[in-house]
């Protein structure tokens, strides 16, 4: 599970460093801009179906204390999906060509909150997994 959540973590990042060269071009361009999303996007899914995996192998294998961290994580994670959710409908391809600039603010800001999220997940999950897949 460790290696499944490292794996989907890099395709996040790869997906992230994609988008990131895309939106700083001074214009947005269809193709390059779809393929980084498409990238960015396939992370996430990668991620989130790691995460319910392990969320559900570790419930009876932690601490009070690591239930509660999980618990936020999970919190976390559903807010980050319907933030997720509500940037790529707000986000058409005809409005971000529309609104270049106003779309590469809002991806920083998206990123921002993306990055933390995947630094929460290393900073809880990567030692939880690492000593339990091995007991297991």
């Amino acid at each position: 599970m460790l290696t499944e959540l490292r794996r989907a973590h890099d395709d996040l990042l790869s997906g992230l460093t994609a988008m990131d060269a895309v939106t700083s071009k001074p214009f947005a361009e269809r193709y390059e801009h779809s393929n980084a999303r498409w990238r960015l996007s396939q992370g996430g899914l990668k991620t989130t179906i790691a995460l319910r995996s392990i969320f559900a192998f570790l419930k009876s294998r932690v601490s009070p204390a690591e239930a509660e961290e999980i618990r936020v994580l999970q919190a976390a994670e559903m807010k980050l999906l319907r933030h997720s959710s509500a940037h790529v409908a707000k986000w058409a391809i005809a409005g971000i060509e529309a609104d270049w600039s106003g779309y590469c603010i809002d991806y920083r800001a998206f990123r921002s909150i993306l990055t933390a999220s995947i630094n929460s997940e290393k900073r809880i999950l990567y030692p939880l997994l690492s000593g339990r897949e091995r007991a297991s």
